[in-house]
């Protein structure tokens, strides 16, 4: 339906833009006859609109938008609720004109007069996509409905009109971009809950940004600390949750864990055990240093 709506509304921009200009045709171009605005294959123009003039606009061909192809979903909010990637097209048209008893210079006015009016309206406007179909929904989706004129060589408009089987007549070839259609595959289920929280409340979710450890030196003010001395660490979110140190000797020695005294967001302390009690765990080299932060009724995450 999306590119009914685009043809629609076409049509309709045609129908009351362009009977207004046509008088304003000049001197020498004769036309008496009423305008018909139709959306027909061209060799069928005349069938039904033997001698008026008319203006054509016909859906020849259509393509994949390569930009919009497999987006993620969050690109577009109803591709998203229907759970998979819309359909990204852009539709090509030819527009033709068809002079009274065919006159060639009613033609060349028609023609230079449509094509006039979509270089002033490069965008379908979202009300008229709307009047012109509003079940399609083209005028809710993210993306403007621009129009934009595609070059084509003389060969390629031989070919084109060769398709057609019929007289070739004058003619603008533009692209329509972008239709986003709404795909109507179904979204994964989600998994199914197997156990509610205490109480029949569910699960209780706590966020928080985690520590980030900048800087840790000794309090004296030396290269190396010795037992018995504060450390102090410099980071960011130090007071986010209760914070246990962990020291391992690298690359052999056990992992400890220390209390840490949190000053600020920024600074903490970490003491180390004095010598009386430190034991042969603690041997000098280098050690590696990490916060573990625990929440309230939360399982602890390193």
């Amino acid at each position: 339906m999306a590119m009914t709506a685009v043809t629609l509304a076409l049509r309709d921009l045609f129908t009351t833009e362009l009977k207004d200009k046509m008088e304003g045709a000049p001197a020498g171009v004769d036309l008496t006859k009423h305008l018909a605005v139709s959306t027909l294959p061209p060799n069928k123009v005349r069938d039904i609109h033997t001698t008026q003039n008319v203006v054509n606009i016909y859906l020849y061909r259509t393509e994949v938008n390569a930009a919009w192809r497999n987006q993620p979903l969050s690109a577009q909010s109803k591709a998203g609720e229907a759970g998979w990637p819309p359909l990204a097209l852009n539709i090509e048209y030819l527009i033709s004109a068809f002079g009274e008893d065919d006159g060639d210079l009613a033609s060349q006015f028609l023609i230079s007069q449509a094509m006039l009016l979509l270089h002033d309206r490069p965008v379908i406007a979202r009300d008229r996509l709307r009047a012109a179909l509003e079940s399609a929904q083209v005028h809710d989706q993210i993306e403007s409905v621009t129009i934009t004129p595609r070059a084509m060589s003389l060969e390629e408009v031989a070919k084109l009109w060769s398709v057609f089987q019929t007289q070739y007549r004058l003619s603008a070839a533009y692209i329509v971009t972008v239709l986003l259609i709404e795909s109507r595959r179904a979204a994964r289920s989600p998994l199914p809950v197997l156990r509610r929280g205490a109480d029949g409340r569910g699960p209780q979710a706590i966020t928080a940004a985690p520590p980030i450890l900048l800087a840790a030196s000794p309090r004296s003010g030396f290269g190396a600390a010795v037992l018995g001395e504060d450390i102090v660490v410099t980071g960011e979110n130090l007071s986010s949750g209760a914070l246990t140190a962990r020291m391992r000797h690298l690359p052999f020695g056990p992992e400890s864990s220390l209390p840490v005294t949190v000053e600020d967001s920024s600074h903490a302390v970490v003491t180390l055990p004095a010598p009386a009690a430190a034991g042969d765990d603690w041997r000098a080299g280098f050690y590696a240093l990490s916060f573990v932060v625990a929440m309230p009724k939360v399982r602890v995450i390193a």
